[in-house]
C-alpha cells in the first residue's frame, strides 16, 4: 500500500478552532490542476436585474 502525498489531498486545507473551521485554498495546486479557473471566478459578475 502506497503512502498519500499532497498531489492525493484536496487542493485546501482545514482547520478548526474551537467551534469554527477556517478553510484556506492552496491557489499554487489549484491553478495547477485547473489552469485559469482562478481568473474566470475572480473576473464574474453576477447578471445584473432578474428576468
Amino acid at each position: 500500500m502506497r503512502r498519500p502525498t499532497r498531489a492525493d489531498a484536496p487542493p485546501r486545507r482545514q482547520r478548526q478552532y474551537g467551534l469554527e473551521r477556517r478553510s484556506h485554498v492552496r491557489t499554487e495546486d489549484l491553478t495547477a490542476r485547473f489552469p485559469g479557473l482562478l481568473d474566470l471566478v475572480a473576473a464574474w459578475e453576477p447578471a445584473s436585474g432578474r428576468d
